[in-house]
């Protein structure tokens, strides 16, 4: 089941190695119907948000918040915030870029040579 409208929680910030995140609780990722990296939109501490939810294993993720993010939310570690996150259905690439991708000879030949299934992958996701 693939969440339809925005989930709230609150969570408080700590330190990955010198990385600011939340742990996504359990019932909020399954509420994603997605098990790998979920691009999502929403607020932190009612500040506009677009980040990708990371996957931990076991189905959980983690929200990994950025120096900007934390500027204009004005959190930082240690901090209890609220969080309100939605499936992010926008491109992730501009569309002119998108294009040209699309368009570039040397994008094709690799798509059609005898690459790795990761970088088949990789190039697929710049295409679509």
């Amino acid at each position: 089941m693939k969440s339809s409208k925005p989930v709230g929680f609150s969570a408080t910030i700590y330190k990955i190695v010198i990385n600011p995140a939340v742990d996504i609780p359990e019932d909020v990722s399954r509420a994603f119907g997605k098990r790998g990296y979920v691009p999502v939109k929403g607020s932190l501490n009612g500040t506009p948000i677009r980040a990708t939810l990371v996957p931990v294993g076991g189905g959980r993720h983690r929200f990994y918040i950025n120096t900007e993010m934390r500027r204009r939310a004005k959190v930082d570690t240690g901090d209890k915030v609220q969080l309100i996150l939605d499936n992010d259905t926008e491109p992730r690439i501009f569309p002119c870029l998108r294009s040209s991708l699309k368009h570039s000879t040397m994008i094709r030949k690799l798509r059609t040579s005898g690459m790795s299934c990761r970088n088949r992958k990789e190039t697929r996701f710049l295409l679509t």
